[in-house]
């Protein structure tokens, strides 16, 4: 195979297209950086096109149903769990940090549906995406980063 020549430039760079490497392209990309977003394998979404849902604390669809956990509960439930062996302050910082993030993607045009619980007798705090995460994530997410002109693949 010959050499390219082709030089890319960019202010951030991105490797692989999970849900993760997707909202770390669009928010550089919405913040004024040139992103270039690399991927090994053919179809975008990696790991993420299998996910299911999300996890959420306090979102306006448990506000809505009156699911009453707090980020402060969830979070001494959580680190209880662990015994103690997480870090906390990621801990709390995921926690208070996942109903935004759930906004933030509805406005992206992700939609979930419903609520349920992944333990038994648990809150109701896992969100499903409707469409699963390959539809229902990814797809929304490929659509804001290409509407981006920050963006290379």
């Amino acid at each position: 195979m010959g050499k390219s020549n082709k030089e890319l430039e960019a202010d951030v760079v991105i490797i692989g297209t999970g849900a993760s490497g997707l909202c770390a392209a669009l928010t550089a990309g919405l913040g004024g950086g040139k992103v270039i977003i690399f991927e090994k394998i053919p179809d975008y979404g990696g790991m993420t096109n299998y996910a299911l849902g999300m996890f959420g604390i306090e979102t306006k669809r448990q506000k809505r149903e009156k699911i009453g956990i707090t980020a402060e509960e969830a979070f001494k439930r959580h680190v209880k769990n662990c015994h103690w062996l997480a870090d906390g302050r990621l801990v709390r910082a995921f926690m208070d940090k996942t109903a935004s993030t759930i906004d933030w993607l509805e406005e992206l045009g992700v939609e979930f549906e419903g609520l349920d619980s992944y333990a038994p007798n648990g809150p109701r705090v896992w969100h499903p995406i409707k469409g699963f995460a390959g539809n229902g994530l990814i797809k929304p997410l490929l659509r804001s980063t290409q509407a981006e002109k920050t963006f290379n693949y």
